[in-house]
């Protein structure tokens, strides 16, 4: 039997993060948002019970080796829609899920409250540099 290893999920944005990104993105710089490993369990099936989104504004980049050790630095894999290797992370802001608005459901009602967050791939935003793996930090 094969070892696929964790699957991951793409949550969307909430509108803020969407706006931020566009903003970043027509100065010519990269923002990424982190995906979670992926849990039937969760609730909250967008930020898997987190409660936010991470988005990283990144500057200098891509180099084959951290650029500096005095800044947080992010490796962007071969194969993704970026160019590959180390890139600065200027920034990481959170943004408040917009499913759950960042309470964890367990406390807004429990999985009675599940059907109404489902993530609604019809809300993703499309065009955005999203990186399909772990940011590392």
């Amino acid at each position: 039997m094969e070892n696929s290893g964790p699957s991951f999920i793409t949550p969307y944005l909430p509108a803020e993060a969407r706006s931020d990104i566009r903003e970043w993105e027509l100065a010519g710089k990269i923002a990424v948002h982190r995906v979670a490993e992926s849990n039937p369990r969760a609730l909250c099936q967008n930020c898997m019970d987190h409660g936010v989104i991470y988005v990283s504004y990144l500057g200098a980049g891509p180099t084959r080796q951290p650029i500096t050790i005095k800044k947080p630095s992010t490796y962007i894999e071969p194969g993704e829609l970026l160019k590959p290797g180390w890139y600065v992370i200027t920034r990481t802001v959170t943004y408040i899920c917009p499913h759950c608005k960042g309470v964890p459901l367990r406390y807004q009602g429990g999985t009675e409250a599940l059907a109404a967050v489902q993530p609604d791939p019809e809300r993703a935003e499309s065009g955005l540099r999203a990186v399909q793996g772990n940011l590392r930090v």
